[in-house]
């Protein structure tokens, strides 16, 4: 009886450590989109303020934001379904 006990507690500490692996993996991939998007919205501001000759950075400034909106956007949605979960 002790040892079954014994198994059973191992083999959720296995579980849960595999799942806080599973997250850890899942949240650092999510700061690495949100970085991307950041710099795309960022790179995409900076060739349109060349190409449309601004002479301040409105379009890199939008666009950086854009792209701030849209992550954070992606993050809530991902820990909504998280907490239906």
């Amino acid at each position: 009886m002790e040892g079954e006990n014994s198994l059973r507690n191992l083999h959720s500490k296995k579980k849960q450590a595999k799942n806080n692996s599973f997250r850890f993996l899942k949240y650092s991939n999510l700061a690495f989109q949100m970085g991307i998007l950041i710099f795309l919205g960022a790179y995409a501001g900076k060739y349109l303020d060349g190409l449309l000759e601004l002479e301040l950075p409105l379009c890199t400034a939008l666009l950086s934001l854009l792209g701030l909106g849209v992550a954070f956007y992606i993050f809530f949605k991902d820990l909504a379904r998280e907490n239906k979960k």
